[in-house]
């Protein structure tokens, strides 16, 4: 799943779901488009 957090809250429901379900969340840098795709595909397996 992609989610989008804009905020210190909606990070910190970002933080509670990572721990619910003890699955590491990747923090994905929208600055470098190149990074993304990287991690992007590295994530979804392409």
């Amino acid at each position: 799943s992609i989610n989008f957090v804009h905020d210190a809250v909606s990070w910190e429901m970002v933080q509670s779901i990572q721990k619910h379900f003890q699955r590491d969340i990747v923090k994905v840098p929208t600055d470098d488009w190149d990074t993304v795709e990287k991690i992007l595909r590295k994530e979804v397996n392409v």
